[in-house]
């Protein structure tokens, strides 16, 4: 009978110890990975062009509260070969690092074979000042879309029939 009251106690006890609930002791929260925190999306661009599988696509969750600085990134996730639009995505984080009088946005790329082909042109708010954890990015083609360049260049090139 006392053996079983003394193991009930320790169970009790651990229970507060791994909670962090003990007296005097501020709840301990656990690592981003085993958190539920998330911010879940989808990210879209208009353009009717098809990604190849050497696609990745990027999304940066940033702190963009200091008007004098440049965004700091929060946390980013990558993924390969992402498939096509609409890109579903989420990127888990640790709510101790995010202060409620803060703003936070969010971007989005993709790259293939090293280079930028879509971005977002905007920051998107999230988590604070009214925003929620749900997000529609939208992304436009950028000038290292594939082919561009050279079509560009071929349009600034003098043409043989032209006269300069």
């Amino acid at each position: 009978m006392v053996t079983r009251t003394i193991q009930r106690s320790l169970i009790v006890l651990l229970a507060f110890v791994v909670s962090g609930l003990l007296p005097g002791r501020a709840p301990v929260y656990a690592a981003s990975r085993f958190s539920n925190d998330r911010i879940t999306g989808s990210a879209i661009y208009r353009e009717r062009i098809a990604l190849t599988p050497a696609a990745v696509f990027e999304a940066t969750l940033e702190d963009a509260s200091r008007a004098d600085a440049a965004a700091k990134v929060i946390k980013k996730v990558r993924r390969k070969n992402p498939g096509q639009v609409p890109i579903a995505f989420e990127i888990p984080y640790d709510p101790r690092r995010i202060d409620s009088r803060g703003t936070y946005v969010l971007r989005a790329s993709i790259y293939e074979d090293g280079r930028l082909r879509f971005t977002s042109t905007r920051a998107y708010p999230v988590l604070t000042h009214g925003h929620g954890s749900k997000v529609m990015v939208v992304m436009r083609g950028t000038s290292g879309d594939a082919g561009r360049g050279r079509a560009r260049a071929h349009a600034l090139a003098p043409h043989p029939h032209r006269k300069t």
